[in-house]
């Protein structure tokens, strides 16, 4: 059997699955399915996040931020992006930090006019970023909501 192009399945779901909240459940369980199938046999590269991506399920997400730094009350900026249901970020030496997208709790609007916002984690550490223009400021909140979700959803599938 041919695979089907992005945009003829995107079609195809969209007539066998009626109403918003049910074909973004479902999307976000099949996503599941595939991020739960890629970690079972890591060898088999399956990009469940293009596949989201081109589904129309979530954006990719990848931007430069402005990161509060936790010791001093200051931005610095930083290359933002999410990749395997992780949100990473660069640093100026060494591997990017990462923060675990099931791990985070809620993400709260600190500042609309400053465009500022935090990610609080369960075990009570928050993260406060601040996007360059309004546009990213909405782009980053409601997509990393999505990407929470489907983290939320692979972890409830497992």
């Amino acid at each position: 059997m041919a695979a089907l192009g992005f945009d003829v399945a995107a079609t195809l779901i969209q007539k066998r699955v009626r109403g918003r909240r049910t074909r973004q459940r479902y999307l976000l369980q099949q996503l599941a399915f595939l991020v739960q199938s890629h970690y079972r046999d890591p060898h088999a590269r399956i990009d469940a996040v293009d596949l989201a991506c081109a589904l129309g399920a979530v954006r990719r997400l990848e931007g430069r931020l402005w990161k509060r730094s936790s010791q001093f009350p200051k931005y610095q900026e930083r290359q933002v992006w999410v990749d395997d249901l992780q949100l990473k970020y660069s640093v100026r030496s060494g591997d990017p930090k990462t923060i675990d997208l099931a791990q985070i709790d809620q993400i709260v609007i600190h500042s609309e006019d400053r465009r500022e916002f935090a990610l609080c984690t369960r075990n009570g550490r928050s993260y406060t970023f601040r996007a360059d223009t309004k546009e990213r400021f909405e782009m980053w909140t409601t997509g990393l909501q999505q990407f929470m979700g489907m983290a939320r959803a692979y972890y409830a599938l497992s």
